[in-house]
């Protein structure tokens, strides 16, 4: 989202919304035995080699974003599947992993009030984050169940990744 890009901080495009000079792509050719995420293995490797990542806020990209759930939670699986198979590990992965072994802990001692509690708040964040984005009534359900989907296709994703299956 255009209002958590600042000045400085790291910035790795998807593919389909770059500009790339003909010598960039000749001297780092494109990876393409990685299927699910091989534009954000690219960028790494770019980075790496020293190029630039510029962003454009006026320029123009045609992209529909998935139109069903089931579409969406795919593709977050996909990219976190082939993150695993990498070997890239995002920091947040390891803050999911945690809120969902906290709250399975917190059911297995029977502390159902701290859990609903938790609850409560892990849903208020999740629309928090991003109402501003949709300003719309339905973003108090929406909002938490597609925080929710998204966290379990990453889990299951990163471990199938892990695992090879």
């Amino acid at each position: 989202m255009p209002d958590k890009l600042t000045p400085g901080m790291e910035f790795l495009p998807s593919s389909r919304s770059v500009a790339i000079k003909r010598q960039v792509w000749e001297k780092i050719n494109y990876p393409q035995k990685y299927k699910h995420n091989e534009d954000y293995i690219w960028d790494l490797e770019l980075k790496k080699s020293g190029f630039k990542f510029y962003f454009k806020p006026d320029a123009i990209v045609f992209w529909s974003p998935p139109r069903s759930f089931k579409i969406f939670f795919k593709q977050i699986y996909r990219f976190a599947k082939g993150d695993s198979e990498a070997g890239i590990k995002r920091p947040k992965i390891k803050y999911i992993y945690l809120r969902y072994l906290v709250g399975l802990a917190l059911l297995i001692a029977q502390q159902y009030i701290i859990f609903l509690l938790m609850f409560l708040v892990y849903v208020a964040w999740s629309v928090q984050k991003n109402f501003r984005y949709a300003k719309m009534v339905e973003s108090f359900y929406l909002l938490p169940t597609i925080q929710i989907g998204s966290d379990i296709a990453v889990m299951i994703g990163d471990l199938r990744g892990k695992l090879r299956i």
